[in-house]
């Protein structure tokens, strides 16, 4: 098997003779094909002698495009393919995405994910200055998915089709993005989704969304509100992988600070803090403001001022799930938490700058003495050592 590119789901590689069976059972399905033929399927002598030639020989003639088949990782079975090939009647620079997925993969993000690991492959290694895309006016599904990869609204316009497809005198759309309009938004590849679903993609759109907005820090979080309500509440968007303790701990007590997101310049990080039952973190502070919230189990929170004299313990509460607050340096940026419940707590931190891997401060709650400290990812290593 000849790897083009993996992401956090799939394997997308070159297709193969042997590939006939899966684009016969991919077309065969009258779903799938129905903005495509009017649901007619693909015969199979075409695939064998036109299709399969076709998408085998985009690998000697261009190099890094093509037609490519996509694996599930976590079952091996074909799903799709994408093509990310030379736009018809424009220059090398501009190249045309396009997909095809299995009834059984919709619904799951694939779509978007194998784009926009495309997408990011062509701005920031091959040397591909804009990506076009087309699909039909009705095809809501296809456009959602080309939005939610970056892409923008240019034009609609029609043209023939030799199938009758409902809802083509609609005509057809052209979606558009320029490396420079990828650079601008934050679609760089420097940003990491460690994480890479949905829900954590329109999160940190309509985060960065709001922050863009905002007048002011207190503005911000105020407008992320409702959006980070939302996924403290949603039980299934955080993988099991992310949820356990680190016995190597930057923080001790097994704590285990686990990345999701961090923004290409480390101005923005999404990361989930689990304690265990019982475990305490040491009292820090944090250096950026954002918001912090409790996504399972329960907490003891105590926060502390500090003074010229030491630290004054201002707050204490309880937490539990869905429960979240605001941090606003220097106001409730130092605190300790606990964990009071049998199972291990999880946070949710959404925070302006790349948490785990600054030099921030402990404290000795009793002396207020600082120290320098810095807590580490489990799965992520720092830039530096």
């Amino acid at each position: 098997m000849e790897v083009f590119l993996e992401t956090e789901r799939l394997v997308l590689r070159r297709f193969t003779e042997d590939d006939v069976d899966n684009l016969v059972e991919l077309d065969s399905d009258p779903e799938v094909m129905h903005f495509i033929t009017g649901g007619r399927p693909t015969p199979r002598e075409e695939i064998e002698n036109d299709d399969l030639p076709a998408f085998l020989g985009y690998y000697e003639r261009f190099a890094g495009y093509g037609f490519w088949a996509v694996e599930e990782k976590a079952t091996g079975q074909f799903v799709d393919w994408f093509h990310f090939r030379p736009a018809k009647d424009s220059g090398p620079d501009e190249v045309e995405l396009g997909y095809r997925l299995r009834r059984s993969a919709w619904g799951q993000g694939f779509a978007t994910e194998g784009s926009r690991a495309l997408i990011d492959k062509g701005f920031a290694e091959l040397g591909v200055q804009r990506v076009v895309a087309f699909t039909m006016v009705v095809h809501v599904a296809s456009r959602r998915v080309m939005e939610k990869a970056g892409l923008r609204y240019v034009r609609t316009f029609h043209q023939p089709w030799p199938d009758h497809i409902e809802g083509e005198e609609q005509g057809d759309v052209e979606y558009a993005l320029t490396r420079s309009e990828w650079c601008d938004t934050g679609l760089m590849s420097g940003d990491e989704y460690v994480v890479d679903s949905p829900s954590v993609r329109t999160f940190i759109d309509g985060v960065r969304a709001s922050i863009g907005a905002a007048a002011s820090p207190e503005a911000a979080c105020e407008a992320i509100r409702p959006r980070f309500a939302e996924l403290l509440a949603d039980p299934a968007w955080l993988p099991k992988e992310y949820c356990g303790s680190n016995p190597d701990s930057g923080m001790g007590g097994g704590i285990g600070q686990w990345l999701l997101f961090r923004a290409g310049d480390r101005s923005l990080s999404l990361f989930a803090l689990v304690v265990p039952s019982g475990a305490q973190t040491p009292v820090h502070d944090h250096l950026a403001w954002g918001l912090v919230g409790l996504y399972r189990g329960t907490q003891d929170e105590e926060i502390y001022a500090e003074h010229d004299d030491g630290l004054e313990l201002v707050e204490s509460r309880t937490l539990a799930p869905g429960d979240f607050y605001a941090l606003v340096p220097p106001r409730d940026d130092i605190h300790r938490v606990r964990t009071t419940s049998a199972e291990a707590s999880v946070s949710i931190h959404l925070l302006t700058n790349d948490t785990g891997c600054i030099w921030r401060h402990s404290y000795d709650p009793e002396s207020g003495e600082r120290a320098p400290f810095r807590s580490g990812y489990v799965n992520v290593p720092c830039d530096d050592p």
